[in-house]
């Protein structure tokens, strides 16, 4: 994968490398929707937006008065689209929820009418706002693009495990803030710091990944749990702010349905959450410093287990005795 760390090059170099690989793919998608479609163009420049504000949390430390300039000028850009991606998501969601809690049963009746109000909803956004909101986004990435260059970090892991701490503290933070009072503010603000982490675990991955592939995986995990969550509580909103336009009292079963579903994602949520925050945020600098250390010392890992699992291994095969005996003869 692209999107990750190379221990052996200059964190300087690193950082520049992955925020311009993401931003010159929204640059280009967004010159030409047409190949991958409004609603997937919209959706793909959103996702790469929010990895480069991961990378640049990631490289915050180092980054100075740019990081600011750059992070509000993505997070700006993603904006722009927020509008052509929540008639759509909110549409989505209720048909996930539809399926997971009523199945076939769902059609027809009161969830039918529910759903016909949020599709014409989603229709209504027409050419012109698309295409002046991909324009307006466009113009903000490529301002951030043209400064890349000008990103200096020091080429000091310092640099990278700072920000992998500072982001953990305030997930961690976040975290229990949730836990006493799981109110959709609070809620929504460890989502985002969750996914941060998600990214975060995926850029370090070649440090250590027999630990950071997990890792990676339960943060994506709970950051599609806690986006759910958000979703649905912004499809709940939109529902409650204007009943009528979903089928008037039909819409008192969508919401006793999304009331059930939240409920269930944030347990699963908080459960999982007291595990991966177990850590203060000085231990996990730490432990992830030691990864760094063991690379820079020992080299990439390499698989381990039985000898007969490893003689197997395509990637890393011992060498045959022949080989052995031949370079012993020369």
């Amino acid at each position: 994968m692209s999107y990750r760390i190379r221990p052996d090059s200059p964190v300087r170099k690193n950082v520049r490398r992955l925020a311009r690989r993401e931003l010159d793919r929204s640059l280009a998608a967004l010159a030409d929707p047409g190949e991958l479609g409004l609603e997937e163009t919209v959706h793909d420049v959103r996702k790469r937006c929010k990895k480069v504000r991961g990378v640049l949390r990631l490289a915050r430390p180092g980054l100075g008065r740019e990081y600011s300039r750059a992070n509000a000028g993505v997070r700006d850009a993603a904006r722009e689209l927020s509008g052509l991606r929540d008639a759509h998501a909110t549409l989505a969601t209720f048909d996930e929820l539809v399926a997971a809690t009523r199945g076939d049963a769902a059609d027809g009746g009161a969830l039918a009418r529910v759903r016909r109000g949020l599709a014409a909803r989603a229709g209504a956004a027409g050419d012109a706002d698309a295409q002046r909101a991909l324009a307006r986004a466009a113009e903000r990435l490529a301002e951030v693009r043209r400064r890349v260059p000008r990103w200096s970090p020091d080429d000091d892991v310092a640099v990278l495990l700072g920000g992998l701490e500072a982001n953990y503290a305030r997930a961690r933070r976040a975290f229990h803030a949730s836990l006493d009072d799981p109110a959709d503010e609070a809620l929504h603000e460890w989502r985002k710091r969750v996914k941060y982490g998600w990214h975060h675990a995926k850029l370090m991955h070649p440090v250590a990944p027999s630990a950071l592939g997990p890792m990676a995986k339960r943060l994506k995990d709970l950051s599609d749990g806690l986006g759910d969550d958000h979703d649905l509580a912004v499809l709940r909103a939109l529902i409650v702010a204007a009943p009528r336009d979903f089928g008037g009292a039909a819409s008192k079963e969508a919401v006793a349905l999304i009331d059930g579903a939240r409920g269930d994602l944030q347990d699963r949520c908080l459960r999982l959450g007291a595990r991966i925050y177990a850590e203060p945020a000085p231990a996990f600098r730490k432990r992830l410093g030691g990864y760094w250390a063991a690379w820079q010392t020992l080299g990439r890992e390499r698989p381990a287990g039985e000898i007969g699992d490893l003689a197997s291994e395509p990637a890393d095969r011992p060498p045959h005795a022949a080989d052995l005996l031949s370079a012993a003869a020369r």
